[in-house]
């Protein structure tokens, strides 16, 4: 809340063994990899390597092509982890839902730690299913950003998130939002 400037009413946490586990049960998920990436623990010797190119990785690949340090930044980290999240969030249908209800089930058993309240559930579930057919928009806090991550500006990262809602908004509404004033 206090770097975004956003209140936080309430709270997922992904459990990243379940996330192996879910994207197992979707029956992979495919990603275009745009580089290689490094298989292992930096530091030591890449057991193996992502290739660039259409690849369909299991639950285990694609939490290592979304986590691996190996040989890049954190913030490459970030973009990686922002590619598998829309890929799955692409591939998640309400079909595959139903043909796969039992593998989906079973896998996220202990994938989600949550406060929110059961009641709130189903409505925020019909409202994830229709923003499928809505772009995805991202704020990056980084330094190519222009965010000083090591003596960061909250009034300038406020005013970025706001922007990016007031152009998400947009894009929703069809209408243009004015920039942000200085």
């Amino acid at each position: 809340e206090g770097v975004t400037g956003l209140t936080v009413q309430f709270y997922v946490a992904v459990d990243m063994h379940g996330f192996e586990d879910v994207v197992d049960a979707l029956g992979g998920v495919e990603i275009d990899v745009p580089t290689e990436v490094a298989l292992g623990v930096e530091g030591a010797e890449p057991f193996g390597y992502i290739t660039p190119g259409l690849q369909r990785m299991d639950g285990p690949t694609a939490l290592w092509y979304a986590r691996s340090r190996t040989g890049t930044s954190d913030y490459d980290r970030m973009a990686r982890q922002r590619l598998v999240q829309e890929a799955i969030i692409e591939q998640f249908t309400p079909q595959t839902l139903l043909t796969k209800y039992a593998e989906l089930s079973a896998a996220g058993q202990n994938l989600v730690d949550t406060d929110i309240p059961q009641s709130m559930v189903g409505s925020l579930s019909e409202l994830a299913l229709e923003t499928r057919t809505l772009p995805i928009t991202n704020v990056e806090l980084v330094p190519d950003a222009g965010v000083d991550t090591s003596d960061p500006d909250f009034a300038q990262i406020h005013a970025m998130v706001q922007q990016a809602l007031a152009d998400a908004a947009a894009l929703t509404s069809g209408t243009e939002s004015p920039a942000p004033s200085p």
